[in-house]
């Protein structure tokens, strides 16, 4: 099973400048996805998606990051997030292999724990959903993480058979 991690990474947000290296517990925020995905259980292949050089060279002293720079139509504040993890995608595709789950990995949700991602990721698996997505205590999709079949990532509609 080839799972692919992607982590979208801009270099500036308008809210929390540099939010993405801002320094959390001593390390840059984005420590935390990336650490996250090497405490898995799982295989996994992680690829930071970034519009910013800074940030390729914070994340270039991790041993399992692999960078995608992203298209410059892409650098803009109000383009989907979905839109930055089909790029990548793409990207893997076109160069290196066809990924059978694709997990989308906020660099600024530093609770997210790989514990988490192996119990969504199992919870896909058992249950053979199309998508599994975190949510906060209210139930409500926050945005960490959404775990998805590879054969989902490019589809324009809703998905169905989905878990939290």
């Amino acid at each position: 099973m080839k799972t692919l991690v992607i982590i979208p990474a801009k270099g500036n947000s308008k809210r929390l400048p540099k939010k993405n290296i801002y320094e959390v517990s001593g390390k840059p925020m984005i420590h935390w996805a990336i650490k996250a995905c090497e405490d898995s259980k799982y295989d996994l292949d992680v690829w930071v998606n970034t519009d910013s050089e800074e940030i390729e060279n914070v994340v270039s002293d991790y041993d399992i990051v692999n960078t995608h720079r992203r298209s410059s139509h892409l650098s803009d504040p109000e383009i989907f997030k979905m839109e930055i993890i089909r790029d990548t995608t793409l990207h893997v595709l076109n160069k290196y292999y066809e990924p059978d789950i694709i997990v989308s990995l906020q660099a600024n949700s530093p609770e997210i724990t790989g514990k988490d991602l192996d119990g969504a990721i199992d919870m896909l698996l058992q249950h053979n959903l199309n998508e599994v997505f975190s949510v906060d205590d209210n139930m409500v999709q926050n945005g960490a993480f959404r775990i998805m079949k590879g054969s989902y990532v490019m589809q324009k509609d809703l998905s169905t058979h989905c878990g939290v």
